[in-house]
Formats: structure tokens, sequence, C-alpha cells
């Protein structure tokens, strides 16, 4: 009879710490998809690029995507990266098709506890330098809002969390 009662305290034990084992991940909350990027170079102007963040790995804060550079949309590039917490930090390489192939610039920061804005330090082989990061939407509302095609954007999934709390 004991035996079975722990066997069945051990049971419930798993049933109840699986989940938050399966489904554990760092505490980014409502980090998005789109960002607005903004590297800053002193003693020159500010480079704007764009980033979507395609893929994260819930259980490990892992995430690639891809973006560009605003003014000039030949220098695109792949990011990866990892979120653990309110830190970020990441990594992109211009396509081989850029007019700086495989160039590859380090970043690590801060996310906002809103998951809305983000900054922190870039690095290259020469330099390092600041940027700042704001998230394209506040949400799946204010995508479609601005959207001209309300109707099929909406069925996007564009402005939503990566992964929600």
């Amino acid at each position: 009879m004991k035996k079975a009662i722990v066997f069945v305290l051990i049971v419930v034990l798993i049933l109840v710490l699986t989940p938050s084992l399966i489904y554990a991940k760092p505490g980014w909350g409502q980090i998005q998809k789109d960002w607005d990027l903004i590297f800053n170079v002193a003693g020159s102007f500010d480079r704007n690029h764009y980033m979507k963040i395609d893929n994260l790995d819930p259980s490990t804060g892992n995430f690639t995507g891809t973006g560009y550079y605003k003014s000039n949309l030949a220098y695109s590039w792949t990011v990866s990266g990892n979120i653990s917490d309110s830190s970020i930090s990441f990594s992109l390489v211009y396509d081989l098709t850029s007019p700086i192939p495989g160039s590859t610039f380090d970043f690590t920061g801060t996310i906002s506890d809103d998951g809305s804005s983000m900054s922190g330090t870039w690095e290259s082989p020469i330099k390092t330098e600041t940027w700042t990061g704001t998230a394209t939407y506040k949400n799946h509302g204010d995508f479609v809002k601005n959207s001209s095609d309300k109707s099929e954007d909406a069925k996007s999934n564009n402005g939503k969390p990566v992964v929600s709390k």
C-alpha cells in the first residue's frame, strides 16, 4: 500500500512539474517580431535598419531572422541570437549578394519590460558603438490599422509577439 501511495505521489509530481519544464522559457515577455533598429555611428549619421525575428525557440531563447538597411535594400542580412530574461545578444551577417558580403556585427543589449524597445552596444572588427530598437508595431491591431489591405493583413502574424506569456 505504501508503495502504491509513493508511486501515485511520484506520478502526480511528474504531471505537475513536467508542463513547467516543457514550457520553461526565458522571461522575455511580449517580444515582437518586427523591429526598427538604429545603429549609431559617432561622427557620422545613424544607420536605420529593419529586423524581423522569424523563429524563436522558447526552451532556449535562441532566435533567427532577417533584416536590411532601409536606405539601401541591397544591404540585407541574416541574424541569429539569444534572449534571456531582459538581455538580448545577436549577430548579423550580411548576405553574399550585399555590397559588404559576409561582414559580421555583434550586438548586446537590454529589452524593456513590455518588450517594445531595446538598446545596447554593437561592435565590428574596427569599432564599438550604440544601438536602439523599437517594435515596428505595438501589437497586431496596430499593424492591421496601418495596413492597406486590412482584411488580408488581419490574417497575418505581423505585430504579434513571437512568444506570448
